[in-house]
C-alpha cells in the first residue's frame, strides 16, 4: 500500500517557499483587488445613474445592482482559483530551486568532505541548478585525476 503524504512533506524549505507564497500571492491580491475596486467603482456610478435615469421598473434596477454584487463574487471565486494554481506554481519553482540546493549540499557533505569524488551528483532533469551540478562534477574529475597521480 502506497504511504499517504502530508500536505507539509511537498514542501522541501515550508519556511521558505510558504513565505515566498505568501509574498506573491499577497502583492498579487492588492493589485488585482485594487484593480477591480476601481472598476467595480467606475460601472457602479455609470451603471447606476443609467439605471435611474431610465424609465425602467424597481424589478429591473434591482437586477442590475443584484449583478453588480455577482460581479463581486465573482472575482472572489476567480481569485481562490488564482490562489490555488499559484500555490501549485510556486511549489514547483521552489522545488527546482531548493531540491537543487539541497541535492547538492548533501553532496559536498556526504561526499566531498570526506575526499570522495567517485561519486557523481545527479539531480532531476529539471532543476535550475544543473549547471552548478555540472561543474561541481567537472572538479570532482580533476580533483579525482589529480589524487590517483
Amino acid at each position: 500500500m502506497k504511504k499517504q503524504r502530508k500536505l507539509i512533506n511537498f514542501f522541501i524549505e515550508p519556511k521558505t517557499q510558504i513565505r515566498i507564497l505568501l509574498q506573491t500571492v499577497f502583492l498579487l491580491v492588492l493589485f488585482f483587488a485594487f484593480a477591480v475596486y476601481l472598476g467595480y467603482e467606475h460601472w457602479k456610478e455609470t451603471i447606476g445613474l443609467l439605471v435611474e435615469m431610465a424609465d425602467v421598473p424597481d424589478v429591473a434596477k434591482n437586477f442590475v445592482r443584484a449583478q453588480l454584487t455577482g460581479f463581486i463574487t465573482n472575482v472572489i471565486l476567480l481569485l481562490l482559483v488564482l490562489f490555488i494554481f499559484l500555490s501549485a506554481l510556486i511549489i514547483v519553482h521552489t522545488h527546482r530551486f531548493l531540491g537543487a540546493r539541497y541535492a547538492i549540499c548533501k553532496h559536498v557533505n556526504d561526499n566531498l568532505k570526506k575526499l570522495n569524488f567517485s561519486k557523481p551528483l545527479t539531480l532531476r532533469k529539471n532543476d535550475y541548478l544543473i549547471p552548478i551540478a555540472d561543474s561541481l562534477n567537472e572538479l570532482c574529475d580533476i580533483l579525482q585525476k589529480k589524487d590517483s597521480q
